[in-house]
């Protein structure tokens, strides 16, 4: 719903994701593979760990991050590069930094250096 809202209200003329018709067979060819079939797995993860550092930080899920760190195995890093710009607009982060560490755990993400947009 929250994607939704910001990339395809207005275009399609429906406020909600609910009231959309579904998308054409025909629609559907302009979409691109994901590169891994991980993919979609591995921006949850990604997207949980934020929303889980926000929380931690006593902020909503709707907060937005000025900057932030985001930390995991190499190999995780490399399927998440493919998505990585739609978890960070879906988590409302501005700026981000991705950082190699194999200590984390293969499909694990740890936020770190977050800090928030000013709520003004």
């Amino acid at each position: 719903e929250e994607v939704w809202s910001w990339a395809f209200a207005e275009e399609t003329g429906n406020a909600s994701i609910h009231l959309a018709a579904w998308p054409r067979q025909d629609e559907l060819t302009t979409v691109d593979e994901p590169a891994s079939e991980k993919s979609f797995e591995i921006a949850a993860d990604a997207l949980a760990a934020i929303h889980k550092q926000k929380t931690l930080s006593q902020m909503s899920a709707g907060a937005e991050v000025e900057s932030m760190t985001l930390s995991a195995h190499p190999d995780t890093l490399i399927i998440l590069e493919g998505v990585v710009k739609d978890v960070m607009a879906g988590a409302r982060v501005a700026s981000y930094n991705l950082k190699k560490d194999e200590s984390v755990e293969p499909s694990e993400f740890l936020v770190t250096n977050i800090i928030f947009a000013s709520k003004e």
